[in-house]
């Protein structure tokens, strides 16, 4: 089976470095950019879409489904990572966000603290992990998976390392790899397990 991730088209909160709402749209750029995108998958014989059922992923996968013409299908399990209602609309370099950001991070290694009404990374990686599992018994060639950057870098920790994830390696992993709007990576499974067969790919636009 082979899974193609790829990440929502830009938005005005994304240049803006501002957090996003669930009902954060895709900006001008990220309509053409999702456009672009459908055009290069036209060449790949995609069986089946999932998407985050947040706005700006719900818009892609759209304009990739009519491109396409394949149903989709909206899973939570691809939604961002929950953050404090506190961040949305603010900046990440907000003085607010950064104090709450260095308390989550105090509490990191702990996977009963919470920041009130957010997720920890925990939540997060366990959420994820559960949606991994289910693609392992999904019996499809090719599924086109369309989400964030949190979640497509989580999808692919998962499947490298397994569902029992160190925190600080964790960290380290997101920190390290980089997506960009409508970057596509490629994962493959069969009886070997997973391997990464690309990584954030930019050549349709």
């Amino acid at each position: 089976m082979k899974v193609i991730l790829a990440r929502h088209g830009n938005t005005d909160a994304n240049n803006a470095a501002v957090h996003q709402s669930p009902e954060t749209p895709l900006s001008k750029e990220g309509v053409l950019q999702s456009k672009a995108l459908a055009k290069k998958l036209t060449g790949v014989d995609i069986d089946y879409i999932i998407s985050s059922p947040y706005t700006r992923a719900r818009q892609t996968a759209e304009i990739i489904s009519r491109e396409l013409k394949k149903p989709i299908e909206y899973d939570d399990a691809l939604a961002e990572v929950i953050r404090p209602k506190e961040f949305i609309g603010r900046r990440t370099d907000n003085p607010e966000v950064e104090k709450i950001l260095k308390e989550m991070e105090k509490h990191a290694k702990n996977p009963e603290w919470r920041y009130p009404g957010s997720e920890n990374l925990n939540d997060f990686i366990v959420r994820v992990g559960g949606f991994v599992k289910r693609l392992e018994g999904m019996d499809y060639g090719t599924i086109l998976i369309v989400t964030h950057s949190a979640v497509i870098k989580t999808i692919i920790t998962v499947c490298m390392l397994g569902h029992d994830i160190d925190m600080e390696n964790y960290s380290r992993i997101l920190d390290f790899l980089h997506t960009k709007n409508t970057g596509v990576s490629e994962l493959r499974y069969d009886d070997s397990g997973w391997g990464l067969m690309a990584y954030n790919d930019l050549s349709h636009l």
